[in-house]
């Protein structure tokens, strides 16, 4: 399947107890940049900028999150609030890869373990996502154990090659469902 394939597969919006992950608006820019806008959480991603001004937000809202090879969700309280963005990227010949972000102030809270099982639900009952990798820079020990809670195991790291975090080191994970474990 294509990525615009997978990405239609997936449902635009997903509901938690908590939370709801819904597609980015040109009204989400402000609250991206409260959120995104801090060096601690930059430090803990692969592909944010550091600083992240309005120019970024609108460019993620009208071109990352269009982007056929992306699956891009706002994380939402249930009053409203963002709290950080979450989405499954698709490259040719790659299994999806899912990615999580959230703002510092929303740390702690059990979000990323909540987003992260929402989105597994819902790759899971399109029938087309067997095998979902994800990536965590290996200093982002939270987010490696949120990832291995899930079922995810480690396969391998790498040296980040680009971006604010070049020569840092990455964790690879992966997940198989029971079907292609067997």
């Amino acid at each position: 399947m294509s990525g615009i394939d997978l990405k239609n597969a997936l449902p635009s919006r997903l509901e938690t107890e908590r939370l709801t992950l819904r597609p980015p608006m040109r009204g989400d820019a402000l609250a991206l940049v409260e959120q995104a806008n801090n060096y601690k959480v930059a430090r803990m991603l692969k592909r944010m900028p550091h600083p992240y001004g309005r120019a970024d937000a609108i460019g993620f809202i009208e071109v990352v999150a269009q982007r056929e090879s992306e699956r891009a969700y706002i994380v939402c309280s249930k009053r409203g609030t963002l709290v950080g963005v979450a989405s499954f990227m698709f490259a040719d010949g790659y299994p999806p890869e899912i990615g999580y972000w959230f703002g510092e102030s929303f740390w702690g809270r059990g979000y990323a373990s909540e987003v992260v099982a929402a989105m597994l639900v819902a790759a899971r009952a399109t029938g087309h996502f067997p095998v979902i990798c994800a990536q965590v820079l290996a200093h982002n020990y939270a987010s490696a154990r949120v990832l291995e809670k899930a079922g995810f195991g480690r396969t391998h790291t790498s040296v980040d090659a680009v971006g604010n975090n070049r020569g840092k080191s990455v964790i690879h994970f992966r997940l198989e469902t029971a079907e292609e474990a067997a």
